[in-house]
């Protein structure tokens, strides 16, 4: 592919430009605030005015924004006012931290502009719970305006339900800021457990450099209406109340063509681990509210400099694979970490949990983090450290008694253990040889890439036991599930025994050298080799699903790590026969994963598309993803698992696993 990555040079500047979005794609949803389960919105529309912010969950978050201009208001974000009339949207444009809608009126155009700053590789800067609204407008008439600008939120940005209570509040805090505050009236951190679970427990704040009387307390209709007359409004302190009891809001007001309003959130506690309750990260040090919005309005213009710079340079990165590969991975990179939490350690140290949205609600769940792991290996692996840090202690502990890797450590926000499956009772439903298989070569990618082994040799003489366990069940798996456990049980899986061919090479090759115990006279090699010899026999060209099924062929993703980590499992030329039949069977949205059913994952797609030998093979294999989330009708935010045949989605949307997207950045060329 190197030769038609050169040629791809001079389309550079056009690329960058569609992968910010200034292209046809039509995102299913669009990231506003994107920091952690509790704290996200999506615009599920293509326009902002019109609809409300939801929460990946679908839950409402309502929040208005409004301009007025020369005393006539326009609505540019939210359903209400409907008396208000509707700004008209120009243009939006989505960056790998920002988005940007723009928006005409008479006399004047301007933008909102939303930039979560969640740089990975600042790790300090990433844990803020503060996303910028930046709001600008300018004259299209020559002449001078009179500009107003009010945005709000409601307390269903802190409630699971909207008959939950809330209560509000309006601060002076440092340097100026003026904040107001929607809080939950029964604040309980870590009080809900499971997978379909709204944003309670932590509280919401909107600040901004304005004077005191500009902060708004009281129902929608009154402060809404306050702003369009340009009248004050009195405070309403009939409270606690519920967030459905005429709709309490917390609003500011802004004067002049510039305004920044902070979105902050305040978590009392983020997740559970092994029964401590840890703050959110950027509290280890005792840091509060109040100082972190002073903070980052302090920060502001050098924070938004550096996004902008940090934009820039994802989209140089994704710019030679082409105008869809950089759509979809400009919209999945804000959602990877949307989907997860990252909490300090009582002594400080970063640990990161994902959360499985969608799908079970299971914690730090290996076979999530694994396929989310290349964006980490690409953009940073510290945080790639921090989300296998609380597995590989959990799995050291003597709760843990097995001899291959666990699944996942709990049911959000808990982490105090397995529950998947035999949890720590049993073998039953485990997926002993994809996690195994998964923590060693995440393990081996950090070494081997960034020079990270602290982790494979603190703890080498288990990771040496999950290599022992694959030696003797990898290369024919018995009757398991695996990553993708919603296809059921397999036997002879030969796609998980060559990612247990795939980590004894890299622990051979890598680990080893670290100084981990020897794996003595294993060849993986050679095991790569026999998995080939006795998986031949699939249908056309390819090798089979199972080795005791002909005629049948599957996805093998698995095999990118012998690019990735240079393991030498297969001779090139039979990688690229086994890619050449996967690519004979595109269909209107990708590739299916095998052929039992007609849908597929993004994430594994990508992985597969990693391999191409060519950018026309690449496109072949992406450009019916772009068009599956360009076309879907499911206005969610990113779904991973969707059918191949008509863009609709099967389950799962919001997950970390799109980091999976970015392989094609790791595989060398």
């Amino acid at each position: 592919m190197t030769s038609i990555l050169r040629r791809l040079t001079p389309l550079f500047l056009t690329l960058v430009v569609a992968a910010q979005g200034r292209s046809a794609f039509r995102p299913p949803s669009i990231p506003l605030v994107t920091h952690d389960p509790s704290f996200t919105a999506w615009c599920s529309a293509d326009a902002l005015p019109g609809t409300w912010p939801r929460h990946w969950t679908g839950r409402t978050l309502g929040m208005a924004g409004l301009i007025r201009v020369d005393g006539k208001t326009w609505r540019w974000m939210g359903a209400e006012p409907s008396t208000v009339e509707a700004a008209k949207q120009t243009g939006l444009t989505l960056g790998a931290l920002t988005t940007r809608f723009d928006f005409e009126v008479p006399g004047v155009r301007f933008h909102a502009e939303w930039t979560t700053p969640a740089i990975p590789g600042d790790i300090d800067l990433y844990a803020r719970t503060v996303t910028y609204l930046t709001l600008h407008a300018e004259p299209t008439d020559g002449q001078p305006h009179d500009i107003a600008w009010h945005v709000d939120a409601s307390g269903e940005w802190v409630t699971h339900a909207q008959t939950d209570a809330v209560t509000w509040s309006r601060h002076r805090l440092a340097d100026g800021l003026t904040a107001v505050c929607m809080a939950p009236a029964d604040r309980k951190p870590l009080a809900r457990k499971g997978d379909d679970t709204g944003p309670d427990g932590g509280s919401l704040w909107l600040a901004a450099r304005v004077p005191l009387d500009d902060a708004s307390l009281g129902d929608d209709v009154a402060v809404r209406g306050a702003f369009v007359r340009n009248r004050p409004v009195p405070d309403d302190v009939r409270m606690p109340r519920p967030a459905n009891d005429r709709w309490p809001l917390v609003a500011l007001t802004a004067r002049g063509a510039d305004a920044s309003i902070l979105i902050g959130y305040d978590h009392p506690f983020v997740v559970e681990y092994l029964h401590r309750k840890l703050v959110p990260y950027w509290k280890r040090d005792g840091a509060d509210i109040g100082g972190l919005l002073a903070r980052a309005a302090s920060d502001r213009e050098a924070v938004l400099a550096r996004c902008r710079a940090f934009d820039a340079s994802v989209a140089a990165d994704l710019a030679p694979f082409g105008r869809a590969y950089a759509d979809v991975a400009t919209l999945a990179f804000r959602q990877v970490g949307a989907a997860q939490s990252l909490a300090a350690d009582f002594d400080g140290t970063a640990l990161l949990f994902p959360k499985e949205c969608f799908s079970n609600g299971c914690i730090a769940t290996v076979d999530v983090i694994y396929p989310s792991f290349p964006f980490y290996l690409k953009y940073s692996p510290e945080l790639g450290e921090a989300l296998l840090r609380p597995i590989m202690a959990y799995a050291a502990s003597k709760r843990w008694k097995f001899p291959f890797a666990p699944h996942d450590l709990g049911t959000w926000p808990y982490a105090n253990g397995q529950v998947y499956g035999g949890g720590e009772t049993g073998e039953e439903n485990q997926m002993p040889v994809e996690e195994s298989g998964n923590m060693i070569l995440m393990l081996a990618a950090l070494a081997r890439m960034h020079g990270r082994s602290e982790l494979a040799v603190k703890h080498g003489a288990m990771v040496h036991r999950w290599a022992t366990y694959l030696v003797k069940h990898g290369p024919d798996p018995v009757t398991q599930l695996c990553t993708d456990d919603f296809a059921g049980h397999l036997a002879g899986n030969v796609n998980l025994a060559f990612k247990a061919a795939a980590a004894l090479a890299a622990y051979r090759r890598i680990l080893e050298p670290l100084g981990l115990p020897k794996l003595d006279g294993v060849d993986p090699q050679a095991i790569a080799a026999d998995i080939r010899r006795r998986a031949e026999g699939g249908k056309g060209d390819g090798l089979r699903l199972a080795f005791d099924r002909p005629d049948t062929w599957s996805q093998k993703y698995n095999l990118v790590w012998d690019r990735v980590l240079a393991l030498e499992l297969l001779p090139p030329d039979q990688i690229r026969k086994e890619w050449t039949a996967t690519l004979s069977r595109v269909e209107a949205y990708g590739v299916p994963l095998d052929n039992r059913q007609p849908y597929t994952k993004v994430d594994w797609c990508l992985w597969t598309a990693a391999m191409a030998p060519d950018m026309e093979g690449f496109e072949a294999m992406v450009k019916p993803l772009w068009k599956f989330f360009h076309e879907t009708a499911d206005r969610v935010p990113m779904t991973d698992w969707f059918r191949t045949r008509e863009p609709k989605m099967m389950g799962m949307h919001h997950r970390s696993v799109v980091g999976g997207i970015f392989m094609p950045l790791i595989v060398p060329r």
